[in-house]
């Protein structure tokens, strides 16, 4: 019964709270006081680099590691402020990191004959690929200089061919 009281829990109704009033803005500094503006980060690509479009799959670790750079030197170089990147992006990353010939962290591996260039897939992995080619992963990533069983999206990676 009581109408303040749903399903055994009591209800009280209660007025808003009386508004107060709003300290009035306090005014800005005087030119002298105000703060001077920190310089804006200019992009000065090292001798080297050259501008790059950030493709799928991407990101900063897998374009260090190929130009044989940081992540941070990257960053530093296209004043950027986080490890994001946008598909599209214009970056300066060492040459080597987009040259497909060139091998990663210095992998002097050769690419055994009869293989091709493959783009990873959703749902790829080593252990798939490998089994889909009658390939050991050892091979796969040996032949494709990989220093983890990581593999992104979009990247490129050599297998047998057809």
């Amino acid at each position: 019964g009581q109408s303040d009281t749903v399903q055994g829990i009591s209800l009280s109704v209660v007025a808003p709270p009386a508004e107060t009033p709003t300290p009035e803005a306090e005014a800005a500094p005087a030119a002298e006081d105000a703060q001077p503006n920190e310089p804006a980060c200019t992009v000065q690509p090292p001798d080297g680099w050259v501008e790059y479009e950030v493709q799928v799959g991407d990101n900063l670790t897998f374009l260090a590691k190929r130009g044989d750079s940081s992540v941070e030197a990257i960053m530093a170089a296209n004043c950027l402020d986080s490890e994001t990147i946008l598909i599209g992006a214009k970056l300066y990353v060492p040459a080597q990191a987009v040259d497909p010939a060139q091998s990663v962290g210095g992998c002097d591996a050769e690419r055994p004959a009869g293989w091709v260039a493959y783009e990873v897939q959703v749902g790829d992995n080593l252990s798939v690929l490998a089994a889909e080619h009658d390939i050991t992963i050892d091979e796969l990533t040996a032949a494709n200089c990989l220093t983890s069983d990581t593999i992104v999206i979009g990247s490129t990676l050599y297998l047998p061919g057809e």
